[in-house]
């Protein structure tokens, strides 16, 4: 991947470490990570041992938001 990563840590539920995981497994932008589906995300991102399980689809939703949001500002996000 080529160019700056988004920040995925703007999502609910996505911290740092969650974050790295997705970049390393090629999801780099809001786009991709709007275009993933639930049983990948499970697959790159291991279940919490504590507390409550990954909203994915979540992820997903609010990612999708981000990157129409990120369109219409032409990149800049506020």
């Amino acid at each position: 991947f080529r160019g700056p990563l988004d920040d995925f840590t703007r999502i609910d539920g996505i911290g740092a470490i969650t974050a790295d995981l997705l970049y390393k497994a090629g999801l780099c932008t809001y786009e991709q990570l709007a275009g993933a589906l639930p049983d990948e995300l499970a697959k790159i991102v291991p279940a919490p041992t504590v507390g409550e399980e990954n909203d994915f689809a979540g992820w997903i939703a609010s990612a999708g938001r981000v990157a129409n949001m990120k369109r219409r500002n032409e990149g800049l996000l506020a």
